[in-house]
This record gives structure tokens, sequence and C-alpha cells, in this order.
């Protein structure tokens, strides 16, 4: 089985001494290992998006469409939605807003409701794992990508930097 990050086919330049292939690899082999944290962790804030949106209909159909209760509830999806999109470019952003907000909720979910609280918290703390894995990946990420930068590699997520 072919491994696309390590086995790409670039061949160095004579220029390039064993350092800097060896340095690749590391690089290569880190991105491999860093990117599909950040991918879940901006996958995570699309299916809180879409529980958050599913809670917001089931939420409006008991409480008859009252207008604070669609209202509150659209203002939370819009700043999730607006928190995905940030994450495409500047993830840790995107991951720190919907960490504050995540916790917010619950916070308010346990003081408000503490019983649906505890529904809920099993796919909010799965959510919250991916967006913190993704968090705790970021930075590392972004030197990872600038070191493959250097060296002219071209890889997913190449135009963050």
């Amino acid at each position: 089985m072919k491994d696309y990050i390590l086995d790409d086919d670039i061949r160095l330049p004579r220029e390039q001494n064993a350092q800097s292939a060896k340095e690749i690899i590391r690089l290569k082999r880190s991105y491999s290992e860093l990117h599909p944290k950040v991918t879940n962790g901006r996958k995570a804030i699309w299916w809180l998006v879409g529980l958050q949106v599913l809670g917001m209909i089931v939420e409006s159909v008991q409480y008859n469409f009252e207008f604070w209760i669609v209202a509150i509830n659209a203002v939370v999806v819009g700043i999730y939605v607006a928190a995905g999109i940030v994450a495409i470019k500047k993830p840790k952003i995107g991951f720190i807003i919907v960490l504050i907000l995540l916790s917010l909720m619950q916070i308010l979910m346990f003081i408000g409701d503490p019983l649906s609280a505890i529904k809920g918290i099993l796919w909010r703390g799965i959510i919250a794992y991916f967006v913190i894995v993704g968090l705790s990946a970021v930075n590392e990420y972004f030197k990872v990508l600038r070191g493959l930068k250097e060296y002219d590699i071209k890889v997913e997520g190449s135009e963050l930097v």
C-alpha cells in the first residue's frame, strides 16, 4: 500500500543534502499525523451546527415557535456557523470560539434544566473532545506547513501559511 503523504514522488535537487531529505520526511510524517486532527476538529464544528439546528427545531416545536426561543437558538447556530467558517482559515480562533460557547451553553443548561443538560453532555463531550484535539494540534500543524513551504512542497492546507 502506497503512502501518498510520504511517497509523493518528489525528487530533491542534487543541492539538497541528506539532512534536508530527513527533515522533509520528518515534516511529512508530522503533517500526516496533525492534518487529520485539525480536519476532524473542523468537521466536529459542523456536526455541532447540525445537532444544534436539530435541537432548535425540536425545542421550537415544543414551545410552539415562541419568538425568544427561536431567536436565541438562531443566534447560537449563527455563532457556530461563523466559527466553522473562521476555522477554515484560522482554525485556532474557530476552535476557541466553539469551546467557549459550548462551555457557556453547558453551564447555562445545568442552571436552567439540569436533566436536559445531563442528557446532552455526551454528544457535547464528544464534539468538545475533537475540537480540543484539533486545538492542541493546530500550532504544530502550522509550523509543519511553514516548514514544508520552505522546501516548496505543496500539501492540502498549504494556502493557510
